[in-house]
């Protein structure tokens, strides 16, 4: 069984599992999933209670199950975004622990397909779209 969702969307669920005393049976939820795919890590600041929510789901996750990550963020960039140093370096530790690093660079495919429909030129839609954006995903086995 696979399951999607975004970061966010996962560490609202790890906490109201937290408030209604489920977080073990959820956690354990999420362990036996073979793939789980957590979208938009870096897109938003999270709290330090979101960083230990996501590092307990990498930790019981880790070396168990296939965990997928998508960030347009680099690695050097997650203390700042996703919980302290500390906790970062320990979560990228396990992260990095036997996967694979795919970085996709290129411009929006959202973007593409929004100037092909109202068939404007790559560089005629007045937004600040760099050509070079980096998406990473992370594919831990």
């Amino acid at each position: 069984m696979c399951q999607f969702g975004t970061l966010a969307e996962i560490v609202e669920f790890l906490s109201q599992a937290q408030v209604n005393g489920t977080f073990t049976r959820r956690l354990r939820l999420l362990l036996s999933l073979k793939l789980l795919i957590i979208d938009e890590v870096g897109y938003l600041l999270q709290t330090e209670h979101a960083g230990r929510l996501l590092f307990q789901l990498i930790n019981v996750r880790h070396e168990k199950a296939s965990t997928i990550l998508t960030t347009n963020r680099g690695f050097e960039e997650w203390g700042s975004v996703v919980g302290d140093e500390v906790m970062t370096t320990a979560k990228l530790d396990r992260i990095l622990h036997r996967c694979h690093i795919v970085n996709i660079r290129g411009p929006s495919y959202r973007m593409r397909q929004y100037r092909a429909m109202h068939g404007i030129a790559q560089y005629d839609t007045g937004m600040t779209q760099s050509s070079d954006s980096a998406d990473t995903r992370t594919r831990h086995t």
